[in-house]
């Protein structure tokens, strides 16, 4: 019987929303995403319906809130109209349900279930259960009059549900257990390059170093986090949950810690027994 090896960790050596508008040139899949934003909607069946498709498919859910009414609703779409390749990524690894908010219906049952919203258009992430993951607030998406492409293709990227495919994960058999394998990005920190601070800038540069993992840490991207004991050249490890080393090296890469010169970084691939925990 296949089951996930929990008590301690398995090493194998390193291994060197939006809104979406149809397109004909896009293929979709037989079900057929919320596209438009309808008061007469039942959106609590709408997202009934899309769990179930989603737990078919294997993908997860995309919540987009908004209305007619809103202009970044329509230059959010106007976004992927432009850009088909973000609409066949959002197709292929996300159901999309749009929500509609507006005077006529605010769907406030609905939405009561989710974290506050403080602008439209705005997306929850859900796992393919319905479970929520994230609580997107699409101004962090802007760039100048419209929304970036590339921060739109990041977070899609980032909330895709994990590939089962043997490049992120993998079956073995050890005697008669089996345990699954993932793939995570072991980042090795040691002194930076640049250490001349005085005490007060150092300490400084600590908190919003620890601000930094612990945001990463609440958004799910880091498994394990820790320093070294002692006073020496390497301070701490970082064990990232994401997709790509490049995802990894650019998290770390905005650490306070990198940017001021105090740390460098390595990041390896290392694959770990999925569900790992240290007692």
């Amino acid at each position: 019987m296949k089951r996930t090896f929990i008590n301690i960790f398995i090493l194998i050596l390193f291994i060197g929303t939006p809104v979406l508008i149809s397109a004909q040139s896009v293929a979709k899949p037989e079900y057929i995403p919320v596209e438009k934003f309808d008061p007469a909607r039942d959106a609590s069946a709408d997202i009934r319906s899309a769990i179930v498709e989603a737990t078919k498919s294997n993908r997860r859910i995309i919540l987009d809130i908004g209305g007619n009414w809103c202009i970044w609703c329509k230059r959010l779409d106007t976004l992927f109209i432009k850009n088909v390749d973000l609409m066949e990524f959002m197709f292929k690894n996300y159901v999309v349900v749009k929500v509609n908010f507006s005077k006529e219906n605010e769907n406030e049952k609905v939405l009561s279930q989710y974290p506050e919203i403080k602008g439209y258009p705005h997306i929850f992430v859900l796992e393919k259960d319905g479970k929520l993951l994230h609580s997107q607030d699409t101004g962090d998406l802007e760039s100048g009059k419209g929304h970036s492409r590339e921060k739109v293709f990041e977070f899609l990227k980032r909330w895709a549900p994990v590939s089962t495919s043997s490049q992120d994960e993998l079956d073995i058999k050890v005697g008669e257990e089996n345990y699954t394998m993932k793939k995570y990005f072991f980042c090795l920190l040691k002194k930076g390059p640049n250490r001349t601070q005085d005490s007060l800038a150092a300490a400084k540069i600590q908190e919003n170093h620890l601000a930094h993992l612990n945001k990463l840490g609440k958004a799910g991207l880091i498994s394990v986090a820790g320093p070294f004991d002692g006073d020496n050249e390497y301070r701490g490890i970082i064990i990232f949950n994401v997709k790509t080393k490049e995802e990894a090296d650019k998290l770390e890469r905005d650490d306070p810690a990198v940017i001021s010169g105090r740390l460098s970084m390595e990041i390896l691939p290392v694959w770990l027994a999925k569900g790992s925990k240290l007692n």
